[in-house]
C-alpha cells in the first residue's frame, strides 16, 4: 500500500488545511507553552520564502523545493525538557522520531521515501497517521485547539504515540520512541504556521533522530542530556 502525501489527495488534504488555517486565522498559531527550551523550525531555505512555496527555480537548469529544519546542527535538550517545533514555511510537515539508519540519506532512498514506497519508514509513519491510507474529506474549523486534532471521514490523526493515533483533545504527547520501517514510534503533524511544544521523555544519553516524512530530506538530531 502506498500513501503519497506529495502527489495524492492526502497531501492535498493537509495543504487545504494549511491554507484554511492561514486564511481564517491570519496569524501563526502558537499551540504550546508548557515549558521553555530550544526551538526547531521548519523553514524555507536558500533564500526562498513561503510566498513562492519555498520553491527555487533556475531557468533551463533546475527547480528545487527548499525546505529544512533549523538549526542544522544537533540541539541539546534535558531529559523531560521541552522543545518547540515551529513551522514558518506555511506548509504541512511531520516531526517524526526515526531510528538511526532508517532516515534516507541517498537520492534513491529519499525518492523512495518521498513516494512513499512499501518497506520505507515513511510509509509506516504515514499509515500510522492515516490508518486506512485514504485522506479525510471533512476538516476541523480553525483556529485549532492547543491539543491533538483528529480528522474524520475517514480518520486521520495529528498525533501518534507508539504508533497509536491519539483522540481529539489529547495533550501533545511526550516524545521518546522512534519509528523504523516495521516498528512504531512517535510522530506529530504540524499544519502550516503552527507551533507545538512537546516534552522529550527519552533517557539522558539518547540521540533522537527526527525527520519530516512528507519532505524526507528534512532531518535533524536531538541529544538528550541529564
Amino acid at each position: 500500500m502506498s500513501v503519497n502525501l506529495r502527489r495524492n489527495p492526502t497531501f492535498t488534504v493537509f495543504a487545504v488545511l494549511s491554507a484554511a488555517l492561514i486564511l481564517v486565522s491570519g496569524i501563526m498559531l502558537n499551540v504550546a507553552s508548557a515549558g521553555s527550551g530550544p526551538t526547531i523550525t521548519a523553514e524555507c531555505t536558500h533564500g526562498t520564502s513561503s510566498a513562492n512555496g519555498c520553491t527555487g527555480v533556475v531557468i533551463d537548469q533546475a527547480i528545487s523545493e527548499n525546505l529544512g529544519y533549523a538549526p542544522h546542527e544537533p540541539i541539546y535538550v534535558h531529559h523531560n525538557g521541552w522543545v518547540t517545533i515551529r513551522d514558518t514555511s506555511l506548509m504541512p510537515h511531520t516531526f517524526t522520531l526515526v531510528s538511526p539508519g532508517f532516515e534516507p540519506h541517498t537520492t534513491t532512498n529519499i525518492l523512495a521515501c518521498d513516494a512513499p514506497s512499501p518497506g520505507t519508514v515513511c510509509l509506516n509513519v504515514l499509515l500510522a497517521h492515516v490508518p486506512g491510507g485514504v485522506p479525510p474529506t471533512t476538516f476541523p474549523t480553525p483556529p485549532y485547539p492547543n491539543t491533538c486534532v483528529v480528522l474524520t471521514s475517514p480518520t486521520a490523526y495529528q498525533c501518534v504515540k507508539g504508533g497509536v493515533g491519539l483522540a481529539s483533545g489529547s495533550l501533545f504527547p511526550g516524545m521518546s520512541t522512534p519509528f523504523t520501517s516495521t516498528t512504531n514510534g512517535d510522530s506529530l503533524i504540524l499544519f502550516g504556521g503552527q507551533s507545538i511544544s512537546v516534552q522529550i521523555t527519552a533517557p539522558a544519553g539518547t540521540v533522537l533522530h527526527f525527520m519530516c516524512v512528507i519532505h524526507p530530506w528534512m532531518q535533524g538530531e536531538i541529544i538528550v542530556t541529564s
